[in-house]
């Protein structure tokens, strides 16, 4: 954030050196105009070709500034006009180097409008790109008002954007600019300059968004050319290339150059001069009217204007053209070229006419590649297509060039006609063959035609001396004089005068009036000798308010009446200790240099000027406005001037907006808005004669100042008085009043100077009772310095530098009093008294006052040394405990005192009695706690376990620089562990396997290792709950086989209706079937499934695949094997069989099943199983959550409601963020809160940012969460609407809440804050621009 004073910033510093930036590109305007206007079909390069290489901007620099960025903002320090100060901000954005800035965004922060002001510098060339802004600038803090307070229009403190140097001005997408309208007494009146135009502007769209805009509402000037008066300014060259440009009511008033390419412009009112450069080659414009008493050049631009244009319209050769209209052609077709010239616009209407400016005479129209001749028919009074005509081609090369530089299509066997009529070159013409081409030349069939150029010189007479040139000479200023200075009701045909830099080129036969110019400290100045040169200055000054001049010599008017009036003046005019006297203003002046001053007016003296006024009786009475000897309104600085025997007739109206109704007026200015410093003004007079018809009289006090009508400040200035008056700087009557005995006597000069006489002060007067000056006077003889000194115990001024007595004392002391005794006069003695005080230990420095009678200043003493002792030593340590001893010295006379800082009972920044610290916290650590700084915790307490449910009680030490200088630097602090948050994890649920427990899904805290069922941490579970057991694993079953009788190994024949026994195994017990390997054992009774077989209803026997099911009892029959008869054994083989499948069926209870090869188990003895490799039928392991990550430092992030913060600490367990803004401005209660949640990750909101919620006026509520620790500057200044206050956090220190915090919210407001920090909140908050009528409430 910058910060200014806005009567400071009064373009002291400008330079005007545009000369060299004249010289660069008006040469390439006029190739790049001549290359546009020869009427060519197929053009070699387009016409802005030749500008984009002169105002190319090659510098790398590229910067884009988004309106709602805040580093932008400016504040400044304004008066109105009414004496009002303001504190105002603005978005600000001053581009002073080459290279390409881009504007983006929108000028509304925080519900709020912030005003925009862009500035290109003298000599820079910019690429300004606009891209979708959307500005409103509606503050209308605009400084005065025209004609000093009679009317309501405004002068604005500044346009959207000041071109000084050179802008290329690309629109991208959709932009707008809307300015306020004004209600001046029931009318609408719109104001504002949009572009302020001294260099070159020129506007195109961005190549890559065709179709883009910027659209101007209410604006008083779309483009003004500079100069100091809205219609007296001439200067700046416009270019428009492309897009549209739309400003309905608003004006382009007095440029020097318009070319007109291509795009589209609207305005209300186009007002040009007569020897402007204008060319209307492309595009269209759209106006009222465009009102110039010169000739433009016309190409194929379009003009849909309300009065026709009123001066001549020449083509590139010089023929007149008029807006007329053919017939004959393909309709609704684009044309492609109007005698040869290329058209982007024109296009046929449905029945194939077409209006366009074109020759009464010979007119070549081109459609899709074929020619169209008209010829012009007097009799008819129209234009009459030739449909016979042959046309030749002639094509015109430069010289050197293998290009074609135009080509022009003529009818067959006749002349040419006129050639090109360029004002910066002239052409030699000859064909392929070498022959002379020229006007008289007949085409009689295609042909080339080779061009060479020459510098055109013209007849220019300077200063009276005539000569041919291209160039004006350098080192010089000149002025193209008007031929008139008519009333401004005559402004539509008044011919303007112009002005042009050394080095410029010549454009036309001129009479100039030149003056010299000077560089001093990189600064240009016009030097100015005599009252002709004064004249040709204010000449210059009306249409370049910036130029800077210089005095050489006093300047006697010889009371001539100065006719020239400027109304603005933002240059510099140094006096140079010079004078301008015996002058007669103009009957409306209102100061004889200026209306306004925004520049720098200083060095000068003003003697015997007269502003007379208006003669007329009716303009007497109707006021014009504030009015003051050098100027009417003073919003720049005025410094070392000297106003003297001038005088001032009233004019007076009762319309005025100042107290009474009247405008102010004063010897200096009428009204000072700026700065007035080290001025004087002497024997001066109002004429009040006017007042003796007034009833009743007006109060003089109010309307008549001896310096100025004061709403700036006003230093160290001086007038004359009967006696002396003293008064503040900021007062009204701000001036300092003294008698002609004290001026006389050199006090005021050597105060004028700031006591300064060492040869570069601005002040002289010559000192003598006979012939010596009554009054200072800024004219430099070093012999009339003026020095002070005492002669015997008197004050004396004088011209002999070291020649005065000086005022001599003794000096001698007693304790703490030092007593000077002047040696001429005893009984002349002042004593300067030591004055200590013991202090208690507080950081702050406690030294030694003295109090010095009033006679010591009275005799004019200097004021005694202090120094301090420690031990005898000299010291400069006045803040650390111990004695010091005060020494107030005077050469080697000295006066002691004695004094302590004692040690204070314990350091003011103790920490609380006891703290919380996170959860995860469980053993005591030297970082764990924010300490004040110089606390730490002890060594003996690093260490300690920090119980989950309980405090524990540590010791902490002060271990400051200054820990000596307390009593007590240990203190206790009771630390608890706070609750877990529960930084929750999901962990996915896995399935049960036959080799691995499952889990279902569930949640755990990272921090204190509880299980969850949701994730909201509500529900807590234990482990066990979540558990899944595993899953059994089938029991495989074999395929049975028969066995031949003759392989039967031995075996026991078990008892009647037994299963057999497999060899190998152990008989289970009767009726127990055997058990199959890979299968469940099934109940008692029930035969073992096989694998894949069906498990057949209960007491059905299972059926082997490949075999029929016996009826119900009946033994299963094995494929390949003899069924035995009911009760007889089976006999099994040693089985070969492969391992089950996972799954296989159960067989129904009764059906025997072969069994593998396995030892019998005995009867009531569990089955045995065979081993198998697991199947995994689930998920073999869980998916872990992936833990949420933290945003890296300064990342943006936004909540559910829409705010918006800005990460500040990425510590994984405490990550923090600053509030910035929210995009919900309309919202009346806002809350702040303690955290913030995104992504997964919970961050603590921590500090507010600065501006964050400045100029909200839609908040009435504002809650601030528990852990905010710091509020930014501005935060919430200027919510004026800002009723309640609900602070949370006990955090808020005076160090971290910023200035100006709570500055401008309502005076209604009522805080509520903690109980335990009411006081601190109160005192501090209202130091932060809270109200001092808020209502504090505790909770």
């Amino acid at each position: 954030m910058h910060k200014k004073f806005y009567f400071n910033n009064n373009q002291s510093q400008i330079k005007r050196i545009r000369k060299n930036l004249k010289q660069q590109w008006t040469k390439a305007v006029c190739i790049g105009t001549l290359s546009a206007t020869v009427l060519t079909g197929v053009p070699v390069f387009p016409v802005t070709h030749a500008y984009a290489q002169e105002v190319s901007v090659q510098a790398e620099k590229n910067v884009t500034y988004n309106l709602q960025d805040t580093e932008l903002l400016t504040e400044k320090t304004i008066a109105d006009y009414g004496g009002k100060k303001h504190e105002v901000t603005i978005i600000e954005i001053n581009i002073t180097e080459d290279g390409t800035y881009t504007i983006t965004g929108s000028n509304e922060i925080n519900g709020a409008y912030m005003d925009v002001h862009i500035t290109v510098a003298d000599g820079v060339k910019a690429n300004v790109i606009l891209d979708n802004v959307n500005i409103q600038n509606d503050d209308l803090y605009d400084l005065d008002i025209k004609n000093c307070a009679s009317s309501d229009e405004r002068d604005q403190l500044f346009p959207f954007m000041e071109i000084m140097g050179t802008a290329n001005l690309y629109l991208k997408g959709q932009n707008t600019i809307t300015i306020p309208v004004l209600d001046k007494g029931g009318e609408k009146v719109n104001t504002s300059v949009i572009f302020k135009l001294y260099g070159q502007l020129t506007v195109c769209e961005d190549a890559g968004t065709p179709g883009s805009s910027l659209e101007i509402n209410n604006a008083g000037y779309l483009i003004h050319g500079g100069g100091s008066d809205e219609y007296y300014s001439v200067g700046g060259s416009f270019t428009m290339e492309s897009g549209t440009l739309t400003a309905w009511g608003a004006d382009i008033n007095y440029l020097e150059q318009w070319h007109m390419l291509g795009g589209a412009v609207t305005c209300c009112n186009a007002l040009l001069v007569n020897y402007g450069d204008y060319q209307f080659l492309g595009g269209d414009i759209t106006s009222n009217w465009i009102l110039s008493p010169g000739t433009a050049k016309m190409g194929t631009a379009r003009l849909f204007v309300t009065t026709p244009y009123r001066k001549p319209l020449e083509d590139r050769n010089g023929y007149s053209l008029q807006k007329l209209t053919v017939s004959g052609l393909p309709a609704s077709r684009k044309v492609t070229a109007v005698n040869g010239y290329p058209s982007s616009t024109l296009e046929t209407s449905e029945t194939g006419t077409l209006e366009a400016y074109l020759r009464k005479g010979s007119n070549v129209i081109e459609i899709d590649g074929k020619s169209y001749l008209y010829k012009w028919n007097d009799e008819t009074e129209a234009l009459e297509r030739q449909s016979d005509a042959e046309l030749y081609t002639v094509q015109f090369v430069l010289d050197g060039s293998e290009s074609p530089y135009c080509t022009v299509q003529v009818e067959k066997n006749t002349a040419f006609g006129k050639l090109f009529n360029d004002t910066q070159y002239t052409y030699t013409y000859q064909t392929k063959d070498g022959t002379e081409f020229n006007e008289e030349t007949v085409i009689t069939s295609d042909m080339t035609v080779t061009m060479k150029s020459s510098v055109r010189e013209y007849n220019v007479t300077i200063d009276g001396v005539t000569e041919k040139m291209s160039t004006l000479p350098a080192g010089k200023m000149y002025l193209n004089p008007p031929e008139s200075y008519g009333n401004v009701g005559d402004m539509y045909y008044y011919a303007f005068g112009s002005r042009h830099y050394g080095g410029s080129r010549v454009t036309r036969d001129m009479t100039l009036e030149s003056l010299d110019v000077v560089t001093d400290h990189g600064t240009d100045y016009v030097k100015i000798s005599n009252k002709e040169e004064l004249i040709r200055f204010f000449k210059m000054a009306a249409v370049d308010d910036h130029i800077n001049a210089r005095l050489e010599a006093d300047i006697d008017m010889n009371d001539d009446r100065l006719t020239i009036y400027i109304g603005d003046y933002a240059g510099i005019f140094d006096g140079n200790g010079h004078s301008i006297k015996n002058m007669k203003g103009e009957p409306n002046a209102t100061g004889a240099i200026c209306r306004t001053l925004k520049g720098t007016i200083r060095n000068l003296s003003f003697e015997n000027v007269w502003l007379p006024g208006s003669e007329d009786e009716y303009d007497k009475y109707n006021g014009r406005g504030s009015a003051g000897v050098i100027c009417g309104i003073n919003c720049g600085l005025i410094e070392n001037c000297k106003v003297a025997e001038s005088k001032i007739t009233l004019n007076i109206a009762d319309s005025g907006i100042y107290e009474g109704g009247y405008d102010p007026v004063g010897a200096v200015a009428g009204v000072n808005l700026g700065e007035i410093r080290n001025c004087l003004a002497v024997k001066n007079e109002f004429d009040m004669s006017i007042f003796e018809k007034l009833s009743p009289k007006p109060d003089e006090s109010k309307i008549l100042f001896p310096i100025a009508g004061n709403y700036g400040t006003i230093t160290n200035c001086y007038y004359d008085a009967p006696e002396n008056v003293e008064t503040e700087d900021t007062e009204l009557r701000a001036g300092i009043g003294r008698t002609a005995e004290i001026f006389k006597s050199g006090e005021i000069c050597y105060l004028l100077n700031d006591k300064i006489s060492d040869g570069t002060q601005a002040w002289y007067q010559k000192l003598s009772e006979e012939t010596g000056d009554p009054y200072p006077t800024l004219v430099k003889e070093e012999e009339n310095t003026v020095y002070d000194g005492y002669v015997n115990c008197t004050k004396a001024y004088t011209n002999e530098k070291d020649s005065k007595e000086t005022h001599t004392f003794t000096y001698t002391a007693k304790d703490d009093t030092l007593t000077a005794t002047c040696k001429w006069a005893e009984d002349h003695q002042a004593n300067a008294v030591l004055k200590v005080a013991s202090a208690v230990y507080d950081k702050k420095e406690h030294g030694a006052d003295v109090d010095y009678e009033d006679a010591w200043t009275a005799l004019g003493i200097e004021p005694a040394d202090i120094q301090y002792l420690r031990d005898g030593k000299p010291t400069t340590d006045i803040t650390s405990v111990g004695t010091i001893t005060a020494v107030l010295a005077q050469g080697d006379v000295k006066a002691e005192k004695e004094y302590t800082i004692a040690k204070a009972a314990q350091p003011d920044n103790v920490p609380e009695a006891s703290a919380s610290v996170p959860f995860t916290q469980k053993k005591v650590t030297q970082d764990m706690l924010k300490l004040e700084n110089g606390w730490e915790i002890s060594e003996d307490s690093i260490g300690m376990d920090i119980p989950e449910k309980e405090s524990v009680t540590i010791d902490v030490v002060y271990t400051g620089e200054d820990a000596q200088s307390y009593e007590n630097i240990m203190a206790k602090v009771q630390v608890q562990r706070a609750a877990c948050g529960h930084d929750l994890v999901k962990v996915d649920a896995v399935a049960a396997t036959e080799s691995k427990e499952g889990n279902k899904e569930y949640y755990l805290c990272k921090d204190c290792g509880k299980l969850f069922g949701d994730a909201q941490g509500t529900k807590e579970i234990t482990k066990e709950s979540t558990v899944l057991p595993k899953v059994e694993k089938p029991q495989p079953t074999v395929k049975p086989t028969v066995v031949p009788a003759t392989s039967v190994p031995v075996t026991s024949i078990p008892a009647s209706g037994a299963p057999a026994a497999t060899p190998g195994t152990t008989t289970p017990a009767t009726g127990t079937p055997a058990t199959t390997p890979g299968t469940t054992t099934p109940a008692s009774g029930a035969p073992a499934a096989t694998p894949g077989t069906t498990t057949p209803a209960t007491g059905a026997p299972a059926t082997t695949p490949g075999t029929t099911t016996p009826a119900s009892g009946a033994p299963t029959t094995t494929p390949g094997t003899t069924t035995p008869a009911t009760g007889a054994p089976t006999t099994t083989p040693t089985p070969d069989i492969p391992a089950p499948a996972p799954g296989t069926p159960t067989p129904a209870p009764g059906a025997p099943t072969p069994v593998p090869d396995m030892p019998t188990p005995a009867p009531g003895a569990p089955t045995p199983i065979p081993t198998a490799a697991p199947q995994e039928t689930a998920q073999s392991s869980a998916k872990q959550s992936s833990v949420p990550k933290t945003e890296k430092k300064d990342s943006k992030l936004t909540d559910e409601s829409g705010a918006t913060y800005k990460v500040t600490g990425t510590t994984d367990k405490k990550p923090t963020v600053t509030y910035i803004s929210t995009k919900k401005t309309g919202k009346a209660s806002i809350t702040i809160p303690s955290s913030i949640e995104v992504n997964g990750v919970k961050y603590q909101v921590t500090s507010i940012a600065d501006n964050a919620f400045r100029k909200n006026k839609k908040l009435k509520k504002i809650t601030i969460g528990k852990e905010i620790v710091s509020i930014g500057k501005r935060a919430f200044e200027g919510c004026k609407n800002l009723k309640e206050i609900v602070i949370e956090t006990e955090k808020l220190k005076a160090k971290t809440v910023g200035k100006k915090a709570f500055a401008k919210t309502s005076s209604e407001v009522v805080v509520n804050v903690p109980k335990k920090k009411a006081k601190e909140y109160k005192k501090l908050l209202r130091k932060r621009g809270l109200s001092k009528n808020a209502v504090f409430k505790t909770k």
